[in-house]
């Protein structure tokens, strides 16, 4: 039998395809998975949208509590986690010495500790386990001992009051005031501050510093005040010698009054009993499939704030499982150095974290050779293929030769990142995917529901609608319900309406589960505005369901305005497009709804603005202040930006107008940032009201 050439080849593209087909990768989920992650209820009530559930708690069931009858409390999570941890003999807790060392304390020396500081607590203060005004401030960066501290006062009925080292002085007395705190455990640096406030707190009267013997001038001053000072070693020695058997919580027992972070005025303490933080931790682990998860052998990097809800939900999620926790005491911005040492395989960040690890890539790529360029980019595409077919891979050729590099900033082992407490862009989700072979999981939540809403599934890269913040978590229901305000109404009142088949559109997000607070402490207005009688917490947040069950945020409801020609306008959705330019370090939108059109301050990137600068011709003084007051280079990065929102199908009256050069970076530092790297908007609104005021000056003219 003869073959011609023609059916040759066409026998051979044949078998090809076959091959190409029978030996394509899977994607690591069937797209099947990724279709309705979260599910309506087949009926609403006016003036709002369906409840939607995650497809793991069925509508008519009972939404989950707890993860398992025996762990309700902190304590009962502990516990588990020394089992889980080689019985006990497993890592624990990690910190840096002052000679740079790292050193690790097992689960059963960490629960020593723990009983060692809770006994030495109640024998040196006059805190009684289970009183309303048991509270124990904590006020420093992280560290062991502030774990330490923390289970210690979850084993023996204590309330915790965690207070960010980044605030200012005022925020910390006025938390202090509102609680009657008379314990504090603290750092000698923080001293100085304390102590200059104390006059007007005069319930404070024990601090407790970690990290060595205060200073003679310290002590002095607080003897002075009526305080009495002791290092953390000592209140150990004194539990040593005085062993109090642990007094444990119920599940409703309050365990903490977390202050939010303060974007938008002042700090309000959030109510959050053992049972919020248990459901909340359980919720969250829950979400990822058998084997694939966190473990006991993962090692935790510790250095956003723990005073932040999401980085201490997050901790305990972790203790629950037997995994190591290394605690980063320095600033934020240094943790590269400690990931480098420690190796860490779960890291958590905020977007500005990802964004200038990508910046500063991507600056020394422009720097390198033409050959190196052309490497990445091959690279990057091939990866980013992969992506879209639904895998992310880590061993590859390309890894091999080029992204392991990349990996080694933190340390080459990170396999998980958890991401949340501001927007992320889906650019920024996918190029940490692609360079860092990971996980990465997008959560959405608040202080008031310990940072537990929605989570993204962890197989999740598609991003068909662009961003959003994943589905309903196992523990909670979410509906969307009318802004009058904003002209947002889901019965279709307004310009937009809401179907059970149609769930796009802008509406307030309410959530309820048992991770939710019981209200605010000494706020009892405040909570009635916040919880309805069905237990709904108002977030306060816009957003939007969209057709695969996720959630989308737009801003915050008191961010949203209208410009007087009728449009509104979100400025996080807008700031997030424009930090995507390479000229553009950070940006902070302004809306005057006096005006049609908007303004912006920017932070340029420093190194970028002096290269656009001698392309332009530009050579004599090419300091950032020099720069930033140059009008040419305020209009290349305004025309950035313009290119940039046009790339990303802003609208016309969403571009801004004009923009400020500031050479100052917002940072948690200088309080224009919280201390998880949001923009405090008023904070800015009134620093740059000047230079905003003539901007708009100038346009009119």
């Amino acid at each position: 039998m003869e073959f011609d050439t023609a059916s040759l080849l066409l026998a051979s593209a044949v078998l090809a395809v076959t091959y190409m087909t029978v030996n394509r990768p899977e994607p690591d989920v069937h797209p099947f998975v990724l279709g309705e992650q979260s599910v309506p209820a087949t009926v609403r009530l006016p003036g709002e949208s369906a409840v939607y559930r995650s497809r793991l708690t069925p509508h008519g069931t009972r939404l989950p509590t707890f993860p398992d009858a025996n762990t309700r409390t902190l304590a009962d999570v502990f516990r588990n986690g020394k089992e889980r941890a080689a019985g006990g003999q497993g890592r624990c807790l990690g910190g840096k010495r002052a000679d740079g060392t790292w050193t690790w304390s097992s689960y059963a020396e960490t629960e020593q500790r723990i009983r060692n500081f809770g006994s030495g607590l109640l024998t040196f203060t006059e805190l009684k386990p289970s009183a309303p005004e048991a509270m124990v401030g904590i006020y420093m960066r992280n560290s062991p001992e502030w774990l330490v501290a923390d289970l210690a006062a979850a084993h023996y009925s204590l309330i915790t009051v965690p207070l960010y080292p980044a605030w200012a002085l005022d925020s910390i007395r006025s938390c202090i005031q509102q609680t009657s705190l008379t314990t504090l455990v603290t750092v000698e640096r923080e001293l100085p501050g304390l102590l200059s406030i104390c006059s007007e707190c005069p319930t404070l009267r024990w601090i407790i510093v970690c990290d060595g013997t205060p200073s003679a001038e310290n002590v002095s001053r607080a003897q002075g005040l009526g305080i009495s000072l002791e290092t953390f070693a000592a209140l150990e020695g004194i539990g040593t010698a005085n062993p109090v058997e642990p007094v444990l919580p119920g599940p409703d027992s309050l365990f903490s009054v977390c202050f939010t972070c303060g974007t938008t005025g002042n700090p309000r303490g959030a109510l959050l009993t053992h049972k919020n933080v248990v459901s909340a931790m359980s919720s969250l682990l829950s979400i990822h499939l058998p084997g694939k998860g966190p473990n006991s052998n993962d090692i935790y990097m510790s250095y956003l704030p723990m005073s932040h809800v999401f980085e201490h939900t997050l901790a305990i999620a972790m203790l629950s499982l037997g995994g190591a926790i290394a605690a980063h005491h320095e600033n934020p911005r240094t943790v590269e150095v400690s990931a480098r040492e420690v190796k860490p395989t779960i890291f958590p960040v905020v977007p500005r974290i990802l964004n200038r690890l990508r910046e500063k890539v991507e600056l020394e790529l422009h720097r390198s050779s033409p050959f190196r360029q052309f490497l990445f980019r091959r690279a990057y595409a091939a990866k980013l293929d992969m992506l879209r077919e639904g895998r992310v891979v880590r061993d590859s050729f390309w890894d091999r030769l080029v992204f392991s590099q990349i990996r080694e900033r933190f340390g080459g082992q990170v396999r998980i990142f958890a991401c949340g407490a501001a927007p992320i862009s889906v650019e920024t989700l996918e190029w940490t995917r692609i360079c860092f072979g990971c996980t990465v999981i997008e959560g959405y939540g608040q202080t008031e529901t310990c940072a537990a809403i929605t989570a993204t599934h962890p197989h999740d890269y598609t991003h068909r609608y662009g961003d959003f913040v994943g589905a309903v978590l196992p523990g909670n229901e979410v509906k969307l319900v009318d802004v009058p305000e904003l002209n947002y109404f889901a019965n279709g009142a307004g310009t937009d309406a809401l179907t059970l088949c149609r769930p796009r559109v802008h509406l307030q997000i309410c959530v309820r589960g048992a991770n939710v607070t019981q209200g605010y402490y000494g706020l009892p207005d405040d909570t009635k505005a916040a919880i309805d009688a069905d237990g709904w917490l108002r977030t306060g947040d816009v957003g939007e369901f969209l057709p695969n069950g996720t959630l989308k945020v737009i801003d915050r409801k008191k961010n949203i305005c209208k410009l007087s020609q009728g449009e509104y306008v979100a400025p996080a959705k807008i700031e997030a497009v424009y930090e995507e330019c390479e000229l553009v370090s950070q940006v902070y939108v302004h809306v005057d709804p006096r005006q049609h059109y908007l303004v912006a301050v920017v932070m340029p990137h420093a190194e970028r603005l002096v290269e656009a600068a001698r392309e332009r011709g530009l050579s004599d003084d090419l300091s950032l202040q020099t720069l930033c007051a140059n009008e040419t280079m305020r209009s290349v990065v305004l025309e950035s930006m313009h290119d940039k929102g046009c790339e990303r199908e802003l609208s016309r009256y969403e571009q801004v107008r004009r923009v400020v050069l500031s050479p100052e970076p917002f940072t948690p530092e200088n309080g224009l940032m919280t201390p998880t790297f949001k923009l405090k908007r008023h904070v800015l609104r009134d620093r740059f009201r000047g230079d905003i005021d003539a901007l708009y000056q100038q346009e009119n003219n």
